[in-house]
């Protein structure tokens, strides 16, 4: 079972709802960080929304969600529009660890980062910003 599965958004909910409608392997705890303008509820029960009141950064907002599990052995970091292939979270469960660190070698974004790897290395820099086009507006 994974843990926990971060996901930032910043617009595009019809790719998030696309994102969780593709997750088909066990997971604890689901923590959407909403760093957009419009509210954003689920009705999916292990889903937790934090609707935030600004944009807190893709790096801020990983950091969000490992401070929210502090005692989750690994969190899994995606993003938004992410789609899961079938059997890709079983894979990321399996390679995954407290002291692992793994990225995804499939044309989209998440990793899994292991709790010693935060210990010994800290949180991400959230003075990298902004990252993915943070600064732009979506034009879609």
């Amino acid at each position: 079972m994974i843990p926990v599965i971060i996901i930032p958004i910043l617009n595009r909910y019809d790719l998030l709802d696309k994102a969780l409608g593709s997750i088909d392997y066990p997971v604890k705890e689901i923590l959407i960080i909403n760093n957009g303008k419009t509210e954003y509820k689920s009705n999916i029960p292990n889903v937790r929304v934090l609707n935030m009141p600004s944009n807190h950064g893709i790096a801020g907002s990983w950091n969000l969600g490992i401070k929210s599990y502090p005692h989750a052995p690994w969190w899994l970091i995606s993003s938004a529009d992410t789609s899961f292939l079938p059997g890709t979270l079983e894979k990321f469960d399996r390679l995954s660890g407290s002291e692992k660190f793994v990225k995804s070698t499939a044309a989209y974004s998440c990793f899994s980062i292991g709790e010693k790897i935060v210990e010994r290395v800290g949180l991400f820099d959230e003075y990298i910003y902004p990252a993915y086009f943070e600064d732009r507006k979506s034009t879609r």
